[in-house]
Parts: C-alpha cells; structure tokens; sequence
C-alpha cells in the first residue's frame, strides 16, 4: 500500500509578499506616526516668548504629512529604504539647545527629551520579547 501527499504552498507566496510591500508601508507608517507624536509633544513643551522656536518644531511636522512649510527653521528629511525608515527634525532657532539643555540662569526645559522618553516607554511597550 502506498500514500502520496500533495501540499499546495500559498503561504510562500503571501509571506514573500508581505516582506517586500506590506512590511516595509507598515514600517513606513510606523515611524511616521511616532515622529509625528515626537514633533508634537516637543512644540507643545516648548516655552513660548516669540514662538520661533515652537514654530520650527511645528514646521518640520507639517513636512512630514507632506506639507511645505513656510517657516525656514525647522526641518525635516525623510528616508525610507528596503530595511531602513528614517526621519530626521531638525529645529534651526539659534537658542533651541538653551531650551533643550538649559544655561547656569536657566533650568532646561528638556521638551525634546521628554518627547521622546515617552514615546521610547511606548514603543518598547509594544515589544515583548521572550528568553
């Protein structure tokens, strides 16, 4: 007596195509989402005299959701590759490390720091890796 098995294989097809489109959008749109939450929270930390700096900030998150920005201080540069999405803000305001860091007569303001302390705490939270 004799048993042939045949295995249809689908899943090769759908996993090679995950890898190569879904993937790297969902990724994409990922790192999108947070750097969107980043420049967010960061203008809203922002101390506000004049604005220029909050302004900047705010700049750099309307180039990300494809805008342009009329504002020339702050920056945004996006890469997006087979394994690598990328997006760098830049805030261009001369005093902007003043806020950030602080001065021996000013206590730092860290709202790029905090920004970003919150959403690393989010982020790993979505992780959870086993031993």
């Amino acid at each position: 007596m004799s048993l042939e098995f045949e295995i249809e294989d689908n899943l090769t097809d759908a996993i090679k195509r995950f890898m190569e489109h879904e993937l790297p959008t969902a990724r994409q749109e990922l790192v999108n989402e947070i750097a969107a939450d980043v420049l967010s929270q960061t203008a809203d930390a922002n101390p506000v005299a004049t604005g220029r700096s909050q302004n900047a900030w705010l700049a750099a998150a309307q180039q990300l959701s494809g805008g342009r920005s009329q504002e020339g201080e702050g920056r945004l540069t996006t890469s997006h590759e087979e394994a690598t999405t990328l997006v760098t803000a830049s805030n261009d305001v001369p005093y902007v490390h003043y806020l950030e860091y602080g001065t021996s007569k000013m206590a730092p303001v860290a709202m790029l720091r905090q920004a970003l302390t919150g959403v690393i705490g989010r982020i790993s939270g979505m992780f959870h890796l086993r031993k």
